[in-house]
């Protein structure tokens, strides 16, 4: 049982780490080529929604840094540290 339940929290993981990674190309595509990616498209959406509050606490916490948003890098290297510590339980 807490196997399973272990395996489900690190499936989670993963896949937000996966939105993540998603939504910081969709960030460096939307500033190199604006117009190519609608905001407005419902992949792109969901990504937001499901990141968002995720993100916007570790924004707030963080200095600004001009236009360098460190949040996601953030978010993984706590995603990535909350996985080892899963695999060594």
């Amino acid at each position: 049982m807490v196997e399973a339940i272990i395996t489900t929290i690190g499936i989670c993981l993963d896949l937000i780490s996966l939105a993540i990674l998603f939504r910081v190309i969709i960030s460096w595509v939307s500033v190199i080529s604006p117009g190519l990616i609608s905001r407005n498209h419902p992949i792109v959406s969901a990504i937001v929604q499901v990141t968002e509050p995720l993100l916007m606490p570790i924004r707030k916490a963080l200095p600004q840094t001009g236009t360098i948003d460190f949040s996601p890098l953030l978010l993984m290297f706590v995603i990535i540290a909350l996985n080892q510590i899963l695999e060594r339980i």
